[in-house]
């Protein structure tokens, strides 16, 4: 999306049917509330700085530091 003002909520951890790995399933904390997975490599990974130079976090998902109230 290319917002910094999007986030989102853990919901649980999975496994993936055909190949084993282990994803992270994920919503997102606004309209339309969808949910996502991931390879727990790609969630925890860190950003790609030559892609996105002005993203200031060093991981693709980090904990939020505040409460986020829905």
């Amino acid at each position: 999306m290319g917002r910094s003002d999007c986030f989102y909520r853990v919901l649980n951890y999975a496994i993936n049917a055909e190949d084993g790995q282990k994803v992270v399933v994920y919503q997102a904390l606004y309209e339309p509330y969808q949910l996502f997975i991931r390879t727990m490599d790609d969630f925890f990974a860190e950003v790609d700085k030559k892609k996105y130079p002005c993203i200031k976090q060093r991981y693709r998902f980090e904990k939020c530091k505040r409460r986020i109230g829905l």
